[in-house]
């Protein structure tokens, strides 16, 4: 490279198969922000409350996009890296669990196949599956940080206005 950047075998194989992938390729980029030029050594710090906290935006607007694979992995993403609460501050996923929710049905399974190699090759997300996994990040979130995002708020706001927040999560007897 002649940036004066120093490369490993590892990336100088990265670059081969990046290369490789488009020979035939005559398409320019035509976003903005791909054909800047970057230090991508360059480390951004960030706080884990700062990342979930983007995290669960970014998966509210992708169900806003309707993305709900990407939605998913983000919220749950979120919600697996934020620590148990220990304030006593219920959230979704606790709830669940001391309900026996957890016990009697698999709320990981979209979750699990999208993050592993597992049959079947295709499954049927439903926008329910996003909201409960938005509902679980968020409500962990504001468990452990005592606040929520402005974006979370709005998205509260929305589920009020739908009427979605009278819902029952606990299976029926």
């Amino acid at each position: 490279m002649q940036s004066g950047r120093r490369t490993g075998p590892v990336v100088k194989r990265a670059n081969e198969l990046v290369v490789s992938q488009f020979e035939n390729d005559s398409e320019t980029c035509d976003r903005r922000r791909m054909s800047e030029s970057r230090n991508i050594a360059l480390k951004h710090p960030i706080t884990r409350k700062a990342a979930s906290g983007r995290q669960i935006d970014m998966a509210i607007r992708l169900f806003d996009e309707r993305e709900y694979a990407c939605a998913i992995t983000l919220a749950l993403a979120a919600e697996d890296q934020l620590p148990e609460p220990s304030n006593n501050r219920a959230y979704l996923l606790g709830i669940m669990r001391s309900t026996g929710t957890t016990n009697q049905v698999d709320v990981n399974k979209i979750r699990n196949w999208l993050k592993h190699d597992k049959s079947p090759d295709e499954v049927g997300i439903s926008e329910f599956d996003v909201f409960i996994s938005i509902l679980r990040a968020t409500t962990k979130y504001a468990a452990v940080h005592g606040e929520n995002t402005d974006t979370v708020k709005k998205f509260y706001r929305w589920v009020k206005q739908e009427g979605f927040d009278d819902l029952k999560f606990a299976p029926s007897s």
